[in-house]
């Protein structure tokens, strides 16, 4: 260490002024720059993070207030029909079948309507009405659960609706306990109506997170309501971990799936259990930050080259007069005290440059007093010879 410490001195040591101006001063730049960068770059990455996190929880609040209107609309239908048949005397009347064939007009994520009795007889079907022979009505979930929901609409998690002797499709059912007038008489039953995922699709397919990131829709229980690649889910084919969704009511979370790192935005959709996922990979995040990294350290290098270059210039205007001080010095070395330095500069160097003047001026009128000397005893010299000679 010591040896290393003597060398670097030794090479200083070695350097002219201007050498030592430049790379001090070239140093101490780039290091303050470089530390700058390094808390910029780390200030701009938080921020950066902290911008997807908001920019992503702002489309899933969107997308929550598009299905939660989404719902209440679907309840809102499933009221109506229910009011509607309310108000029919005879449930069996052709007004009532086209008020039903406006409604499933109107809306293309309308499956069919079902009116059932509170034994699970079918009453009204529209489109279907023909049952399975093996339909068993009063054990379905929504069945039953209307039942249990004092009047109140009842959504059911995605499934096979396989009623019917039509395509099985998947569909949500909203289902709810009703009085209707059956002949003579006012009976229970339960109002069936069931959607499918089209307009939900659509909201969610709209969404862009990023090049590969998705949206989803899962309940509390961790059925899912819309995903992307659903059919693959329940086949077996494709696992998404949703442990972390379902602990979360609303905010972002990082969550590492097959050594990939992603962010979750969740977002529980109000008046309800469904909660909707937002998936970002992080990877295209750090693509991003790497690039302006990259970028940046271009910036940064041009900039140090350019700061050295402008150091180089500064000090050699710095340093010129004293180069020209020392080149005067030089001449004076080689015996010529005629020179006469006129330096314009600082101040100091100015100063400098005066008192070597004056210096040389003494040095040149010492050594011609020295010649005048030598020659006036030369002379002394020779006329004492002289008159020793002639004695």
């Amino acid at each position: 260490m010591t040896e290393l410490t003597k060398k670097i001195s030794n090479f200083i040591k070695l350097k002219s002024i201007q050498s030592i101006i430049t790379v001090s001063f070239a140093f101490i730049t780039v290091i303050f720059m470089v530390f700058i960068s390094v808390i910029l770059s780390g200030k701009f990455s938080d921020t950066a993070k902290q911008n997807v996190s908001k920019s992503t929880m702002h489309v899933i609040e969107q997308i929550s207030f598009n299905v939660e209107n989404y719902r209440n609309n679907m309840i809102d239908i499933v009221n109506l029909i229910d009011e509607n048949i309310n108000k029919t005397d005879n449930i069996n009347s052709s007004k009532l079948v086209e008020k039903l064939d406006v409604i499933l007009d109107m809306k293309d994520d309308i499956v069919s309507i079902a009116l059932f009795s509170d034994k699970g007889k079918i009453i009204i079907g529209d489109p279907f009405s023909k049952l399975k022979n093996n339909a068993d009505i009063i054990n379905q979930e929504w069945f039953i659960k209307a039942n249990e929901n004092n009047g109140q609409v009842f959504i059911s998690s995605p499934h096979v609706q396989n009623l019917f002797e039509v395509k099985h499709n998947w569909v949500i059912s909203l289902s709810k306990a009703i009085t209707f007038n059956y002949g003579k008489e006012k009976i229970n039953g339960i109002l069936l109506v069931d959607i499918n995922f089209s307009s939900i699709e659509q909201f969610c397919k709209k969404i862009s997170l990023g090049e590969r990131g998705y949206v989803y829709i899962i309940d509390s229980k961790g059925n899912f309501i819309y995903h992307p690649q659903q059919q693959l889910i329940y086949l077996g084919l494709k696992n998404e971990d949703i442990k972390d969704v379902l602990k979360t009511y609303y905010g972002t979370t990082i969550q590492n799936t097959d050594k990939e790192e992603r962010l979750i935005t969740v977002k529980t959709i109000g008046n309800s259990d469904w909660r909707v996922a937002g998936v970002s990979y992080m990877d295209e995040f750090y693509k991003i930050k790497k690039d302006i990294t990259n970028f940046s350290a271009a910036i940064l290098a041009l900039a140090i080259i350019f700061i050295i270059l402008l150091f180089i210039f500064i000090s050699a205007k710095i340093t010129k007069p004293i180069k020209e001080l020392d080149n005067s010095m030089k001449k004076v070395e080689e015996g010529d005290f005629n020179i006469k330095v006129d330096i314009n500069g600082d101040k100091e160097v100015v100063h400098l440059a005066k008192t070597f003047n004056i210096m040389v001026s003494k040095i040149r009128q010492l050594m011609d007093q020295i010649v005048i000397e030598q020659e006036a005893k030369r002379k002394c010299s020779s006329s004492s010879n002289k008159s020793t000679f002639f004695i």
